[in-house]
């Protein structure tokens, strides 16, 4: 699995962090959505998704983490 992962385009990292997401695979999710972020820190896709990875979780304390990649994705944006 890991082979196929490295191996992978962001396109489809991207889509398997979404489903892990919509599945409530939040931790995978993360360490997927995370490597796209290692390759390329201002990718807005993936700060997004990681903004609602964390708005999703259930401890109030990484739900407002969630904050900072949204505005980064604002900043990134402009």
């Amino acid at each position: 699995m890991e082979d196929r992962e490295e191996q992978a385009s962001d396109k489809d990292l991207m889509a398997a962090a979404t489903f892990c997401w919509h599945t409530q695979q939040l931790k995978r999710a993360g360490q997927i959505v995370q490597k796209l972020l290692d390759q390329n820190q201002n990718n807005m896709n993936a700060l997004s998704l990681k903004g609602w990875i964390y708005l999703s979780a259930p401890k109030e304390e990484l739900q407002h983490k969630s904050l900072q990649y949204f505005d980064h994705v604002v900043e990134t944006g402009e």
